[in-house]
């Protein structure tokens, strides 16, 4: 919205629409601010089923590369090397 009096007249408006509370609020508050953070509950299947995937993945990629990777590792051949000469 390019004005801003305009949007807290629309929230004025939704405020007068809400019932209005009795007793102590504070509780009340508490709990909608606590809805209003927490994020959707995530199931742990799905978790596991992410991390699982990420791991398949993480898995091939290094396959992959091991098997393109022709020349050997220079400081694996040093060592090599000096071990036959001893």
């Amino acid at each position: 919205m390019d004005n801003p009096l305009k949007y807290v007249e629309q929230l004025a408006e939704c405020a007068a629409q809400e019932e209005l509370p009795r007793g102590h609020v504070l509780p009340q508050a508490l709990a909608r601010l606590r809805e209003m953070r927490t994020p959707p509950l995530v199931r742990p299947w799905g978790v596991f089923a992410a991390g699982a995937l990420a791991f398949a993945a993480i898995a091939v990629v290094s396959i992959v590369s091991y098997d393109g990777n022709v020349t050997p590792d220079p400081i694996l051949v040093f060592f090599k090397v000096a071990s036959l000469n001893l």
